[in-house]
């Protein structure tokens, strides 16, 4: 999966790499017992949307060693675990209407 992909994923479906939350149509949690060894799922959400449309080059997020979160490049701004979702979960969607829940992710450069 190249930088600046974007895939959509459905319920108990699994993510192929760590990936950001960009958009989430119902609502989500993670299943990341075989990570943390929480045995709840977790609760997600996506990146806001002003976020995503900050530079024409798109969002871009460093990784830092040591750190837990990520941090936006450019800013002082971290975006913790909750707007991530890691290979090896499971996602787990709820419906808020009649259609399909769906959460659609994005790599971007870790």
């Amino acid at each position: 999966m190249g930088r600046g992909a974007r895939v959509r994923l459905a319920s108990a479906e699994s993510p192929p790499c760590d990936l950001l939350i960009t958009h989430v149509h119902g609502g989500l949690r993670a299943r990341e017992k075989d990570l943390t060894g929480e045995s709840k799922p977790v609760n997600k959400q996506q990146l806001e949307p002003g976020l995503l449309s900050d530079t024409a080059g798109g969002l871009r997020v460093v990784a830092e060693r040591g750190q837990d979160a990520l941090r936006l490049a450019d800013s002082a701004r971290r975006l913790d675990s909750s707007y991530q979702l890691f290979r090896g979960t499971t996602i787990i969607l709820s419906r808020t209407d009649a259609r399909q829940p769906y959460v659609e992710v994005g790599y971007e450069h870790y």
